[in-house]
């Protein structure tokens, strides 16, 4: 019963991992919200449906960042103003930037990970 548990319980990560929703967080900006390694995923929400306080995930420069709504700017094309946990500066995000909207986690994913992936 044990094996069995922990079997769907792999396969159950492995799967949430392997889609493209799905990222490990690496540093503690979010924090006590998101921590770092916590496995995060995110669904595809329109721009237009968010509300302040809403965790989304945007692009920059290639690097996927999350961060809370802070407030919506209503500009063609719509506009964000987001911020971290750790800092009062406010960045902006695009519609192109946006990518999704957070949808759940997996806490201390990474400490689990490092153990599973050590030889």
């Amino acid at each position: 019963m044990i094996i069995g548990t922990i079997s769907v319980l792999t396969l159950m990560s492995v799967l949430f991992i392997v889609t493209d929703k799905t990222c490990i967080v690496i540093n503690d900006k979010m924090d006590p919200i998101i921590k770092k390694p916590d496995l995060v995923h995110h669904i595809e929400t329109p721009m237009s449906e968010l509300t302040p306080n809403d965790i989304i995930f945007y692009d920059d420069s290639g690097k996927t960042m999350i961060h809370k709504v802070v407030r919506m700017i209503d500009y063609s094309p719509m506009v964000i103003e987001v911020k971290n946990e750790v800092s009062s500066n406010i960045h902006q995000a695009t519609e192109e930037q946006y990518v999704g909207k957070f949808d759940n986690m997996v806490g201390n994913f990474g400490e689990h990970a490092n153990k599973m992936f050590q030889p």
